[in-house]
Protein backbone atom coordinates (compact mmCIF):
# COMPACT_ATOMS: atom_id res chain seq x y z
CA UNK A 1 0.00 0.00 0.00
CA UNK A 2 1.30 3.30 -0.77
CA UNK A 3 2.01 5.85 1.60
CA UNK A 4 -0.78 8.22 2.98
CA UNK A 5 -0.68 11.99 4.07
CA UNK A 6 -3.01 11.30 7.26
CA UNK A 7 -3.90 15.26 7.11
CA UNK A 8 -2.38 16.46 10.61
CA UNK A 9 -0.36 19.26 9.51
CA UNK A 10 2.44 20.25 12.75
CA UNK A 11 4.87 22.97 13.30
CA UNK A 12 8.55 22.25 12.95
CA UNK A 13 8.84 24.11 16.45
CA UNK A 14 6.24 21.38 17.44
CA UNK A 15 7.96 18.09 16.11
CA UNK A 16 11.20 19.28 17.56
CA UNK A 17 10.25 19.45 20.83
CA UNK A 18 8.07 16.18 20.83
CA UNK A 19 9.61 13.74 18.93
CA UNK A 20 13.61 12.68 18.29
CA UNK A 21 14.26 12.48 14.73
CA UNK A 22 16.26 9.46 14.08
CA UNK A 23 16.36 8.71 10.36
CA UNK A 24 15.93 10.84 7.47
CA UNK A 25 15.08 10.40 3.29
CA UNK A 26 15.15 12.71 0.84
CA UNK A 27 12.46 12.29 -1.92
CA UNK A 28 13.59 12.44 -5.24
CA UNK A 29 11.85 12.14 -8.84
CA UNK A 30 12.49 9.65 -11.67
CA UNK A 31 10.72 12.07 -14.70
CA UNK A 32 9.03 14.97 -15.66
CA UNK A 33 5.32 14.16 -14.09
CA UNK A 34 6.73 13.22 -10.71
CA UNK A 35 8.94 15.93 -10.71
CA UNK A 36 5.24 18.49 -11.10
CA UNK A 37 3.65 16.45 -8.66
CA UNK A 38 6.65 16.36 -5.86
CA UNK A 39 6.87 20.34 -6.68
CA UNK A 40 3.57 20.83 -6.12
CA UNK A 41 3.17 19.28 -2.87
CA UNK A 42 6.74 21.10 -1.17
CA UNK A 43 5.32 23.98 -2.78
CA UNK A 44 2.16 22.98 -0.54
CA UNK A 45 4.05 22.22 2.92
CA UNK A 46 6.27 25.41 2.32
CA UNK A 47 3.17 27.43 2.09
CA UNK A 48 1.57 25.91 5.19
CA UNK A 49 4.99 26.38 6.70
CA UNK A 50 4.02 22.70 8.06
CA UNK A 51 5.14 19.22 8.15
CA UNK A 52 2.39 16.79 7.67
CA UNK A 53 2.10 13.30 9.21
CA UNK A 54 2.10 9.88 7.25
CA UNK A 55 1.49 6.87 7.76
CA UNK A 56 0.83 3.23 6.44
CA UNK A 57 -2.51 1.43 6.24
CA UNK A 58 -5.42 2.41 4.27
CA UNK A 59 -6.49 5.59 6.16
CA UNK A 60 -2.12 6.22 6.97
CA UNK A 61 -2.75 5.36 11.13
CA UNK A 62 0.07 2.62 11.17
CA UNK A 63 3.76 3.57 11.67
CA UNK A 64 6.00 2.66 8.75
CA UNK A 65 8.46 0.01 9.06
CA UNK A 66 11.28 0.12 6.52
CA UNK A 67 12.77 -3.30 7.04
CA UNK A 68 11.41 -6.45 7.76
CA UNK A 69 11.25 -6.87 11.47
CA UNK A 70 12.56 -3.68 11.39
CA UNK A 71 11.69 -0.99 13.74
CA UNK A 72 8.22 1.12 13.49
CA UNK A 73 8.86 4.50 12.98
CA UNK A 74 6.93 7.87 12.75
CA UNK A 75 7.13 9.62 9.65
CA UNK A 76 7.10 13.29 9.12
CA UNK A 77 7.12 15.14 5.41
CA UNK A 78 8.60 18.29 4.75
CA UNK A 79 8.80 20.07 1.75
CA UNK A 80 10.77 23.46 0.61
CA UNK A 81 10.65 25.02 -2.60
CA UNK A 82 13.44 27.49 -4.17
CA UNK A 83 12.01 29.03 -7.78
CA UNK A 84 11.67 25.86 -9.99
CA UNK A 85 13.51 23.64 -7.29
CA UNK A 86 12.60 21.59 -4.62
CA UNK A 87 13.50 19.67 -1.73
CA UNK A 88 11.30 17.42 -0.09
CA UNK A 89 12.31 15.51 3.42
CA UNK A 90 10.85 12.04 5.39
CA UNK A 91 11.78 12.86 9.38
CA UNK A 92 11.30 9.49 11.07
CA UNK A 93 10.88 9.07 14.68
CA UNK A 94 11.13 5.84 16.95
CA UNK A 95 11.26 7.98 20.40
CA UNK A 96 8.21 10.62 21.81
CA UNK A 97 9.70 12.76 24.03
CA UNK A 98 7.36 13.29 27.26
CA UNK A 99 7.38 15.28 30.16
CA UNK A 100 7.53 13.93 33.74
CA UNK A 101 4.71 14.71 35.71
CA UNK A 102 5.73 15.55 39.47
Amino acid sequence: MPLRWTGRFFRSEEIVCRFAITRKFQILHTDGLTFDFLHHMAAALEKKDALVSMGAGPKGRYPLVLERNGTPHRAFLEGRTKGDEYLLILHLSNLELKRLSV
